[in-house]
């Protein structure tokens, strides 16, 4: 047992302490302390550590936690106890670069709505947050719309994460996700596709950079973030390919230019225009919003009398609403082309980047043109010049 005494001889005014260390061994040291209760505290401190040491369990967040356990009995003030904000804004900054810019970003919008969900409680200390801050955090993004499986990368994979790494540095003695379960996924919707007529239809309500961005998306399938901050580096015409990587995969995927789109490129004034976007109107907006792109494209779908359709009315509290016909719709368009052309499974994942984060497209002549082949197989929009 843990005890305290006066030194015999006189030679210090400090309680003197006595524990077993981690060797089994009787130990005795100075408290620096002349209030026997708090001398009392630090040495059960001390006990409670070298038992820990003894069994193997010691560790960085259980020596931190001994010591803020005696700091808080004295009175005095916890080792770094950072406020939710102030921990969540340096957990970025260490996790900047150690993940893809589009990871990083996902990491950013989690933190932020997180710290807004909180409002005040944001400048409360990190070990204040409880479950209930959780739930309500994450039902806060069911009632904005969100999907569950957005929702869930949110707070189960993200937020999770950040509380992780406050307990493993002590920081906290238990993570408030720990027990949270995932919320049921939401069952997956068929987009629809567009008929070459829709998409001339289209063109024809298009202005300005809508529509080589329509065309684009039709004929490489590329998601509409990505054609907004394509570059003009990234189109070859000598080649006749587009490269462009894809922000939610990290894909890099190159395809060969359909003979409508590279007309379209050749009617552009100034292609040679290194890091300059393809599609200024485009660049630099967000996709979703009030006045996002994806809005943007539905008022063209408006004036090309093509009718959006809904295949998920927006039920409150569980998901957002979801369109049958969106620009998402050309990507679908492209890949049901190519089904129906026979274009093997492999082939049109290489051209959507379907088959991995990490794949790295960058094919041989053969398989260049074997591509180029499949690309022939999308229709013409454009109407052939009589002759």
């Amino acid at each position: 047992m843990p005890s305290v005494h006066k030194d015999y001889r006189g030679k210090t005014p400090f309680w003197i302490g006595a524990y077993v260390d981690e060797f089994g061994r009787r130990r005795k040291q100075s408290t620096k302390t002349e209030d026997k209760r708090e001398a009392k505290t630090i040495v059960e401190g001390w006990q409670r550590a070298a038992d820990l040491a003894r069994t193997g369990r010691l560790t960085e967040s259980k020596a931190r936690e001994v010591v803020n356990d005696i700091l808080e009995r004295t009175g005095k003030k916890r080792i770094y106890a950072p406020t939710v904000r102030v921990y969540l804004e340096d957990w970025l900054k260490k996790e900047k670069g150690t993940v893809s810019e589009n990871a990083y970003g996902k990491k950013k919008l989690a933190v932020r709505l997180f710290l807004e969900s909180l409002a005040g409680r944001a400048m409360l200390p990190i070990e204040d947050i409880t479950e209930s801050d959780i739930v309500g955090f994450r039902n806060n993004l069911l009632h904005e719309g969100r999907r569950a499986r957005t929702v869930n990368s949110l707070v189960r994979d993200i937020l999770s994460k950040a509380f992780r790494d406050a307990q493993k540095t002590g920081l906290i003695r238990l993570n408030p996700l720990a027990g949270l379960k995932s919320i049921r996924s939401d069952p997956q919707v068929e987009k629809g596709t567009f008929s070459p007529d829709q998409i001339r239809r289209l063109i024809d309500a298009a202005e300005r950079d809508w529509k080589g961005a329509i065309l684009a998306g039709f004929f490489t399938g590329a998601r509409l973030s990505d054609l907004a901050n394509l570059q003009w580096k990234n189109v070859d015409l000598a080649e006749r390919t587009i490269t462009f990587s894809q922000r939610k995969t990290d894909a890099i995927v190159k395809i060969p230019l359909h003979p409508d789109l590279e007309n379209h490129f050749l009617e552009m004034p100034s292609q040679d225009r290194g890091e300059n976007p393809v599609f200024p109107d485009l660049a630099g907006r967000r996709t979703s919003g009030r006045k996002g792109l994806s809005r943007d494209f539905s008022r063209i779908m408006k004036k090309a009398a093509i009718i959006s359709g809904q295949l998920r009315a927006r039920a409150k509290g569980v998901s957002r609403a979801v369109n049958a016909l969106s620009f998402h719709s050309l990507r679908h368009s492209f890949n049901s082309v190519l089904v129906n052309a026979g274009v093997p499974q492999e082939l049109r994942m290489k051209l959507t980047g379907h088959s991995s984060a990490d794949m790295n497209a960058i094919y041989s002549h053969h398989e260049l043109a074997t591509i180029r082949a499949a690309i022939d197989h999308l229709p013409r929009i454009s109407q052939p010049e009589q002759r």
